[in-house]
């Protein structure tokens, strides 16, 4: 990335961030597929599978025709990426078999990147209600 794009990123990230900060403000819970757990544990059956749910702040949810659309901070995805280890955000909502916010029980559709300066500023999901 040169220097030049490097800049409109973090100017995009900026401006996201507070853009949402200001109209979004709901956290997002993310509930993955249980993991087994490692170790002697699992053997023993002393554990059963464990949830894992990550938190997303500042996301910005509108009803759209066919469902939702969830606006979220780049860094805010980001950092739940490397929490559990997994290198796109596709990979993240694939993993996830709900999601909470506003009282609402949704399920990913598909996420996609906005790009400014060759990387992601923002990262839009679309959702369905759960049945």
């Amino acid at each position: 990335m040169t220097a030049a794009s490097e800049r409109v990123n973090i100017a995009a990230r900026t401006t996201a961030e507070k853009m949402l900060e200001m109209f979004g403000g709901e956290t997002l819970t993310v509930v993955l597929r249980p993991v087994e757990p490692e170790g002697d544990a699992g053997e023993l059956g002393e554990a059963t599978n464990v949830a894992v749910s990550l938190d997303i702040a500042d996301v910005y949810a509108h009803a759209t025709a066919s469902g939702w659309e969830l606006l979220m901070k780049a860094d805010a995805v980001e950092d739940a990426m490397e929490k559990i280890g997994v290198l796109g955000a596709a990979e993240l909502f694939a993993q996830c078999v709900q999601l909470r916010i506003a009282g609402r029980v949704l399920l990913p559709q598909r996420v996609v990147e906005v790009p400014a300066g060759g990387a992601a500023y923002l990262y839009r999901l679309t959702a369905k209600e759960s049945a």
